[in-house]
């Protein structure tokens, strides 16, 4: 019995780190995705990620929205 209790706890040991491994490997993908490998800036797609939830949040609270390049 104390053995299986042990392998279970050992399981679950391993699959914590398999977690935060993969967190720790989607977290890098993510930021591969949205920046640039140059300049290491927002790429497009991830601008008008941002720029469009800037634009509902004007929206949303009846205020101005300026973009400055």
């Amino acid at each position: 019995m104390k053995k299986v209790i042990t392998n279970a706890i050992q399981a679950n040991i391993d699959l914590k780190d398999e977690i935060k491994q993969r967190e720790t490997v989607e977290s890098e993908l993510l930021r591969m995705a949205t920046t640039d490998s140059l300049t290491q800036i927002n790429n497009r797609r991830n601008f008008y990620t941002l720029a469009n939830k800037e634009i509902e949040r004007a929206v949303r609270y009846e205020k101005g929205c300026c973009l400055m390049m």
